[in-house]
């Protein structure tokens, strides 16, 4: 059965198809938070997106990778191009300018293009920069994009956005972590700076103040209790899973669990808004 597990994983991390249902369900997740109205096509389009993008990292970046994942990894950039364009036009054009600002910085993520005298770099390699670029590109993916022209204020979206940007901090770290066999030391990332167990305590302040937003949206009644119950106890299980971050960890535990806990967070909030 742990085999089994293993390659499930293996082919989930190596086909990003994992990650892609998880943008999707973050991004549905989002309007059932506030009871707004649901725009599937959006969702179905991030679903598309992230894994045209995801795999065009993987095959085209700068990423360790290996000849056996880029051929299958270029018929799914393929599927997710098609489906990208076949949905394009469901969406409004302001959702089609923010989205596509993060799809150029993805692709600058991983796609090296900065001449330095040492040869040419991707944005992820500019120090200190990898993980927030993530956390920006994510926040705004999943959490503005899907509430943009909701009765929701303006304040109320940034709070939104940063409140699902520190839980996306929060289980990125995971990965630099896993990554530090990987990632030169000039890129200074989280765990390289403070080492492995600082980097994960910082994942779980990261955690509570996305809790602490939470609070905010539950104290002023945007939220109900049932919502806010729900997003507490996702946290709260995503602080168990993140505290056994290490290195040696398989991609098991980065794939399923770590990423899993976008989509037991979303599936717990939609189960809170329907039935309690």
């Amino acid at each position: 059965m742990k085999d089994l597990l293993r390659s499930l994983g293996d082919f989930l991390a190596k086909t990003n198809l994992f990650i892609a249902l998880a943008a999707a369900f973050s991004a549905l997740s989002a309007s059932f938070f506030f009871g707004e109205e649901i725009d599937d096509y959006l969702c179905v389009f991030i679903f598309f997106s992230t894994l045209f993008t995801y795999n065009f990292q993987r095959i085209l970046g700068d990423f360790h990778r290996n000849d056996a994942s880029i051929s299958f990894g270029k018929g799914l950039m393929i599927f997710g191009g098609i489906g990208m364009i076949s949905f394009f036009w469901t969406i409004s054009i302001p959702q089609i300018l923010i989205l596509s600002c993060c799809g150029i910085l993805s692709f600058a993520y991983a796609y090296p293009f900065i001449q330095t005298e040492g040869g040419k770099l991707s944005l992820r390699l500019i120090p200190r920069l990898k993980l927030w670029i993530i956390v920006l590109v994510w926040s705004v993916s999943v959490a503005f994009v899907p509430l943009y022209g909701s009765d929701l204020s303006f304040f109320e979206l940034m709070l939104f956005s940063t409140q699902q940007g520190f839980f996306v901090a929060s289980l990125t770290i995971p990965f630099d972590i896993r990554d530090l066999r990987f990632d030169s030391p000039s890129q200074q990332t989280i765990p390289q700076i403070l080492g492995v167990k600082r980097a994960v305590n910082l994942s779980l302040v990261f955690l509570v103040i996305s809790f602490l937003c939470s609070l905010l949206f539950y104290h002023y009644g945007s939220v109900p209790m049932s919502v806010f119950a729900a997003y507490a106890a996702s946290l709260c299980v995503s602080a168990m899973i993140l505290q056994r971050a290490n290195p040696s960890n398989d991609d098991l535990y980065f794939t399923i669990f770590v990423d899993g806990m976008i989509i037991l967070q979303a599936g717990m909030i939609i189960l809170a808004k329907n039935y309690f």
